[in-house]
């Protein structure tokens, strides 16, 4: 069972949906949030989500971390230095703000 979402996590995307949505052990959230973007948030926000699936979504898009309770603080202090706009580094900033 972990074997499997880390070798999903290190995988590329096609390989999550026809693997991912076949494999009875996935968790409902993750489907979820396959097939519906907005999902996602609710469902990395869970406490139960797989930490490697989260880690693996973040290192594709950052951004989502901006999205999350609980973020990494690396991360966000990351895209506050080094984000590619204005909006994404103030929205960072204010993130750190809030977490501190």
């Amino acid at each position: 069972y972990r074997i499997w979402w880390s070798t999903l996590a290190k995988s590329n995307l096609t390989f999550f949906k026809f693997g991912a949505l076949n494999n009875r052990h996935t968790p409902p959230a993750v489907l979820a949030a396959e097939i519906d973007p907005e999902w996602w948030i609710v469902a990395m926000n869970n406490p139960r989500f797989p930490v490697d699936v989260l880690k693996a979504r973040l290192k594709r898009d950052p951004l989502l971390a901006l999205e999350l309770v609980n973020p990494e603080l690396d991360l966000v202090r990351q895209l506050a230095l080094n984000g590619k706009t204005r909006a994404i580094r103030e929205q960072a900033m204010r993130k750190l703000d809030e977490l501190y």
